[in-house]
């Protein structure tokens, strides 16, 4: 529960501040798979956090057509699955949607080495989908998640050291580790999370 309401808050505190990300990246160089925030994905974004979720869903798709290479509108239809299942907890739409998974994380793989975006967006997928499983009393997944997460923001923070919204993943996440009972210590050493309230 405590990482469920920990994603949820994440998702809508990071809003502003990674609407402004979004403007400050802005487009990049076209003709390769890239993460181009433009004014369609940044719409998009309003409604998602405003939990209009369908009209953002229309823009994302007509996006995806407009521009094939762009990462963004796959990355934000993660965040509509997330709203989605965090509040109606609807199996069918779950087994519906779990599929893509596997399918966003490929994409977001094939983001720049040079962006601090390909590692960031990776780890906020496995963040959501760890709430998600949280929700669906999937325990076990839930932890792999939140370990790949774990791992994949560190290692960004390690890489991009200079990009701030690296430490809005980090530090809640290590508060969330630091809550791990000392008879589960053994299991969070095998995922390798480890975190302080501090």
């Amino acid at each position: 529960l405590f990482l469920f309401i920990c994603t949820v808050r994440f998702n809508f505190n990071i809003s502003s501040f990674f609407l402004l990300l979004m403007l400050a990246i802005g487009n990049t160089s076209a003709a390769q798979k890239q993460f181009r925030f433009n004014e369609k994905c940044s719409a998009a974004y309003l409604q998602i956090i405003a939990l209009k979720l369908q009209p953002a869903a229309k823009i994302l798709a007509a996006e995806k057509i407009a521009d094939p290479d762009n990462l963004a509108p796959h990355f934000l239809e993660n965040y509509i699955d997330f709203f989605t299942l965090s509040f109606n907890e609807d199996s069918k739409y779950y087994d519906a949607v779990k599929p893509m998974l596997d399918k966003r994380m490929s994409l977001m793989q094939e983001g720049p080495s040079n962006s601090p975006l390909t590692l960031f967006t990776q780890a906020i997928i496995h963040l959501q989908w760890a709430a998600i499983e949280t929700k669906f009393n999937h325990k076990w997944t839930a932890g792999w998640h939140f370990r790949d997460a774990f791992k994949l923001a560190k290692s960004n923070s390690q890489k991009f050291p200079a990009f701030t919204p690296n430490k809005m993943i980090t530090g809640p996440m290590q508060m969330v580790a630091a809550t791990i009972p000392k008879s589960m210590k053994w299991l969070s050493s095998i995922m390798g999370i480890s975190g302080s309230m501090q």
